[in-house]
């Protein structure tokens, strides 16, 4: 199988989670799990690479203590986890469909098994109560403490299928959203050396920084730029479409295992004026 960097990526040995790789540096001594709601997981993605599976049997999850629990019985499959053929291979996908009956809340990774006995694990996750209330569905449409991003393409980026109706999902906190107003003037000036607007574009920014996340979401951020489909859900349930999203990153540590990523995004909320009217 070959890792395909979706918010929660599935590889073939667990020492390619990022908490096994930073174990050797100085990084935090509990894993740094990418959060989810307790009625779906993130989506996720990979590629069968020349496995030659067809199909996922199982699903587990396991703790940090070693504690392995199967919840093959919260899907249905094969169709919450399907197999897509292509003309040179085969994609293995979960589209953040609702599960049969709520995750356990805690910290832990999925060990999936496949009908070839082929066994792949995902890096860490945490699902918790994100929506005011963990029903099936839940009721809120929106969080009031983690914002929300769902990103998808018209077509494939790099190794990542969207042509099948793939979304994903970011559910993360964040400092309070900051917004900033940059202006863009044009003029010239007159006799007396006085500036004569005859052109200005104001903007609005807003600045959104996480908490610290594993090194493969600096990777999934950064390609979220190139998503034609991005749309950012706040705090108290506006949904609005991101434009021009820039994104830098923070690495915590010397190890480079982790980092806070700052998102600078607008609306398309400018304002355009001539020289004397809108």
């Amino acid at each position: 199988m070959k890792t395909i960097y979706t918010v929660l990526p599935i590889y073939d040995r667990v020492i390619k989670q990022c908490f096994e790789r930073g174990q050797h540096g100085i990084s935090n001594p509990t894993p740094v799990p990418v959060i989810c709601p307790l009625h779906r997981l993130p989506s996720f993605q990979w590629l069968d690479n020349g496995d030659g599976a067809a199909s996922v049997t199982q699903v587990d999850t396991i703790e940090l203590d070693g504690t392995t629990t199967d919840i093959t019985a919260k899907f249905t499959l094969p169709g919450m986890i399907y197999r897509t053929a292509t003309a040179t291979d085969a994609y293995f996908t979960y589209a953040g469909d609702t599960l049969l009956s709520n995750l356990t809340e805690g910290i832990y990774y999925l060990k999936i098994t496949m009908d070839n006995a082929e066994i792949y694990y995902s890096d860490w996750v945490h699902p918790t109560c994100v929506f005011a209330d963990s029903g099936l569905p839940p009721v809120a449409t929106y969080s009031t403490k983690y914002l929300i991003i769902n990103f998808s393409n018209s077509c494939l980026i790099g190794n990542t299928y969207y042509p099948a109706g793939f979304t994903q999902t970011i559910w993360f906190e964040s400092d309070a959203l900051e917004n900033t107003y940059p202006l863009d003037e044009k003029g010239v000036e007159n006799g007396e050396g006085r500036f004569i607007r005859t052109f200005a574009r104001q903007m609005k920014k807003y600045t959104a920084k996480t908490k610290a996340m594993p090194d493969f979401m600096v990777d999934v951020f950064n390609r979220l730029k190139l998503h034609d489909a991005i749309s950012l859900t706040d705090l108290v349930g506006d949904t609005n479409t991101v434009f021009n999203l820039e994104v830098e990153h923070e690495w915590q540590g010397d190890d480079k295992f982790y980092a806070r990523i700052d998102l600078t995004f607008d609306y398309d909320e400018s304002i355009v004026i001539g020289g004397c009217c809108s």
